[in-house]
């Protein structure tokens, strides 16, 4: 068996519908034994990083709901400390006899496959990976649903969003590593920039990511998923430090940015407290709703790029309790099927929200793309 690797795409070719999807969400589904058990192994950061982690944590605490509470559904979480826990936290849950293990991030996509073809009767889902061999084909294994998202749909509409606000004409984003599921945000957050600078006339600056191209422009969406989103930017190299998070947007506030986009988990807390001590600053949330996760932060958030852990993860979860489990196909969360939303948390014109809803339209019928190499380059 060749060794294994991930390719954490975080984008796929692909967009399913997510009642098309066979996650378990029919109400007509065979009951499941009272005894099931659904288990979580979250990454580092823990359930309250106010990113995927929690957002795969409600996932789990809505699926047993859904079910009909403790005494139909079994929950349990382990916290990974480092990626020295992944597996044996995954290998306790198989001897828990889980009926279904969820891994939290691509991080943990060796672990989850080297797990999963061990033990091809344990039902497996992996949040933000595709599974792939050395050699980066599809491993395509039956018993792992893998849960992906089209976050530069979303990010598009807020780079697009941050542009067209920003009274400086300098906006930001940054990452927490440089992972292509992080740089799939920070790419569309660029491409909707750009976009906006087209269709306004306007200049524009975003500060912290300059996408990468081949030597053939790389202008199919098909080839930056395939690239891994390749590009130069600013990483705080972790997704934990709140403090470089808080200097690094200081950094950008200093070169003009009125708007910074952090990638980063619970480091754009940071971010936040940048914002929240200087005067006409804004910061754009990622993963989740930044005005239900952050409530005290919320006059500084000016929008929310969303990513559906929470529905995906409670829908694999139900798949395996009701007996519908089905991997052959991996999930897509997009903005068609609301896997990928843009929230915004303030008040805009009307000819702006106009604006946006046309482009969300075109990015949903395929005839806006996503892709910043399709986009003039000359704002940053």
């Amino acid at each position: 068996m060749k060794g294994i690797t991930r390719l954490s795409t975080g984008l796929a070719t692909a967009s399913l519908l997510l009642g098309s999807l066979t996650i378990g969400l029919s109400a007509t589904a065979a009951s499941a034994a009272t005894t099931f058990k659904a288990c979580v192994v979250i990454d580092t950061g823990g359930i309250n990083d106010h990113s995927f982690n929690q957002s795969a944590y409600e996932g789990l605490k809505a699926a047993q709901t859904a079910a009909g509470g403790s005494s139909k559904m079994k929950i349990s979480y382990l916290t990974s400390q480092s990626s020295a826990d992944y597996t044996s936290n995954i290998n306790t849950f198989i001897s828990e006899k889980c009926g279904i293990i969820v891994t939290v991030g691509f991080n943990m996509g060796t672990a989850t496959a080297t797990a999963a073809q061990a033990n091809p009767k344990q039902k497996f889902a992996i949040v933000d990976d595709v599974l792939t061999d050395s050699n980066y084909n599809p491993l395509n294994l039956k018993n792992v649903i893998e849960l992906t998202y089209n976050t530069n749909e979303d990010a598009f509409l807020g780079g697009y969003l941050a542009a067209a606000t920003s009274k400086s004409g300098v906006i930001a984003t940054y990452g927490g590593m440089q992972f292509s599921t992080v740089a799939i945000y920070m790419d569309g957050f660029v491409a909707g920039a750009r976009a906006y600078n087209k269709a306004s006339g306007k200049h524009v600056k975003v500060l912290g990511w300059k996408p990468a191209a081949d030597s053939k422009g790389m202008t199919t969406t098909a080839a930056r998923v395939a690239a891994g989103f390749p590009g130069t930017g600013s990483f705080v190299g972790n997704f934990t430090d709140q403090n470089a998070g808080q200097t690094l947007t200081n950094t950008f506030f200093s070169q003009g940015a009125d708007i910074v986009f952090p990638v980063a988990g619970g480091v754009g807390i940071g971010s936040l407290t940048a914002a929240s001590k200087a005067t006409g600053k804004k910061i754009m949330w990622v993963d989740v709703n930044g005005c239900a996760a952050e409530k005290k932060f919320c006059k500084y958030i000016d929008a929310s790029v969303t990513k559906g852990v929470k529905v995906s993860v409670k829908g694999a979860i139900l798949s395996a309790f009701h007996k519908t489990f089905n991997a052959s196909t991996p999930y897509v969360g997009t903005l068609k099927n609301k896997g990928a939303q843009f929230i915004i948390n303030k008040s805009i014109s009307a000819s702006l929200t106009k604006a946006l809803n046309k482009e969300a339209a075109g990015i949903k019928a395929g005839t806006v793309s996503v892709n910043p190499m399709n986009y003039p380059a000359s704002t940053n």
